[in-house]
């Protein structure tokens, strides 16, 4: 609805000032609130049950790397190996127009550094299993053949059976970047850090996305201040 209207206004605005017609109906048009689509997100427990129900599966690196990293499914599946930087833990995601200002860094925990060592050298030996079979593109996440899975064959054949083997609610790859913010939110991450490593264009694009999270955030805050004013009143009255 947003995009057609802006379309339809700004012809017939041309319209009116070629004088065509004498006003421009869309200018008074009073445009249905579209609801914002539900976030769903797992808790610490369930992301720990569904990442223990995907080892030794094919694709445990990349769910791993979807909830400790926050990539949407295309960024994670269009990554190359000479995007990652292990021994510094920080991959680069590159953006379409390939300049530096296109450019985020998003650091990686020693955890994520270790499942992605691993899955290389899994990778390394599916390589030489397949031999002249095997499509070399220097993408992270493959099928066996080397071509980059399909998202709607992830979700429907490796995401949502072990949604149902871990007991966890059935979510779709988005909900675990959704997920990584969360965790990263209640962890009294700073919104600026969480904001950067989603890519988001700005903070307050984050600010307004997990905003439901914010009325716990602050009565942890609270909670927190309250403590620290309770311990200087309590070394206040020891000095004294």
């Amino acid at each position: 609805m947003g995009p057609l209207y802006t379309v339809l206004s700004s012809a017939l605005s041309k319209a009116k000032g070629e004088g065509l017609i004498k006003v421009n109906p869309a200018a008074e048009a009073t445009l249905p609130r579209v609801p914002k689509p539900k976030i769903t997100v797992l808790t610490q427990e369930q992301l720990d049950a569904l990442l223990e129900a995907a080892k030794g599966t094919r694709f445990y690196a990349l769910l791993y790397v979807l909830a400790y990293t926050g990539l949407r499914l295309g960024e994670a599946l269009a990554l190359k190996w000479e995007d990652v930087d292990l021994d510094r833990g920080v991959l680069f995601i590159v953006g379409e127009t390939k300049t530096e200002e296109s450019v985020r860094a998003v650091g990686l925990d020693d955890d994520t550094v270790a499942v992605l060592r691993r899955h290389k050298k899994e990778q390394e030996w599916l390589k030489r299993m397949e031999g002249p079979r095997y499509e070399n593109q220097g993408l992270v996440f493959t099928t066996e053949r080397g071509t980059s899975p399909s998202p709607s064959n992830l979700r429907n054949r490796y995401l949502y059976p072990l949604c149902e083997k871990a007991g966890v609610p059935r979510v779709n790859f988005h909900a675990l970047r959704h997920t990584h913010a969360s965790l990263l939110l209640t962890a009294n991450v700073h919104p600026k850090i969480v904001s950067e490593r989603l890519g988001h264009a700005s903070i307050e694009t984050t600010a307004d996305r997990y905003q439901h999270l914010f009325p716990t955030l602050q009565a942890a805050a609270l909670e927190q201040y309250k403590a620290l004013r309770e311990e200087a009143r309590r070394r206040t009255e020891n000095a004294g």
